[in-house]
């Protein structure tokens, strides 16, 4: 279930997705930025199509904490799948997937980088990193 303070914990989290595992938090190209929006404003959808009481400005909130990050900050997973370490994506993603799949909450970003991300994650379990 997707709770307040779980969402605001996936919305930071889709820094790894939203960047491919491979820019900073805050990469300043107007594309990366886009697409982070974009992934974090369906993860805000999937929260409020549950029931969770989201501030109308939540996305922007997260986005002005990333925005004072270090301009290299990571997030673990990220450093996770940069170092083939197993992480975390499959089990978020599975779950955030699926929570939108029930919910009827149409994910095409997501829908995108997840299977991108998930050829590292196996890479990763493969080896039995960690």
């Amino acid at each position: 279930m997707i709770r307040k303070q779980s969402t605001a914990k996936s919305i930071l989290a889709l820094l790894a997705f939203g960047f491919l595992a491979s820019l900073p938090a805050n990469a300043d190209t107007a594309g990366a930025r886009r697409v982070l929006i974009a992934l974090m404003d369906e993860v805000a959808a999937i929260a409020r199509r549950r029931g969770v009481p989201l501030d109308d400005d939540a996305v922007a909130q997260r986005l002005a904490i990333i925005d004072e990050l270090a301009h290299d900050a990571t997030i673990s997973m990220q450093r996770d799948l940069v170092a083939g370490r197993i992480s975390e994506l499959m089990e978020q993603s599975v779950a955030l997937i699926t929570n939108a799949r029930t919910l009827g909450v149409e994910t095409p970003i997501h829908d995108v980088c997840v299977p991108l991300l998930a050829l590292q994650e196996r890479a990763a379990r493969a080896g039995g990193s960690r």
